[in-house]
């Protein structure tokens, strides 16, 4: 009998560790995906009005600074988005949940630049074939790979590269 309850209480614990290391195996999982890790452009710095006209073009607030996010920040973000009740007040609230890591939708516009909004290849192809079941569409492996793959991309971008690298990448 005293086997038992060592057995719930370690399957307890393998059950709240895989949880919370969950975010970390689908970013190193989408980075093993990449064909190869993104490289900074070798461009001089940018002048500083050139930076600060690239930061302001993105939605900008303040001084020009990426701060780096993880696998929870990302979550964290994409949160506050899904939370958001009314359609009409989405790109102001969208930009609020991006203001709480500056420079994250500069890290994503590049993001986007380089492999395109996920899931917006082959749209009209998937509308016609996607499964559906009472009206709800689902994402196939290949759409939930491809966002693991992007997302994976932007947070390593955010954290590998600096705040010039990234702004005169999104100015080319």
């Amino acid at each position: 009998m005293t086997s038992l309850p060592k057995l719930i209480i370690a399957l307890v614990l393998v059950v709240c560790i895989s949880l919370v290391s969950f975010p970390y195996l689908m970013y190193w999982y989408g980075l093993l995906q990449l064909p190869e890790l993104p490289k900074p452009v070798a461009t001089k710095s940018l002048s500083a009005p050139a930076k600060a006209s690239v930061w302001r073009h993105y939605n900008g607030k303040g001084q020009a600074h990426v701060k780096p996010f993880g696998p929870y920040d990302y979550l964290e973000i994409l949160t506050c988005i899904a939370n958001i009740p009314s359609t009409d007040e989405k790109p102001v609230v969208i930009s609020s949940c991006y203001q709480q890591f500056p420079g994250f939708e500069h890290v994503m516009s590049l993001v986007e630049q380089s492999m395109g909004k996920p899931l917006k290849k082959n749209a009209n192809a998937r509308a016609s074939k996607s499964s559906q079941v009472q009206g709800q569409e689902w994402l196939k492996l290949n759409d939930i790979r491809q966002i693991i793959m992007f997302s994976s991309q932007a947070i390593w971008i955010s954290q590998n590269w600096t705040t010039d690298q990234i702004l005169a990448a999104l100015k080319k």
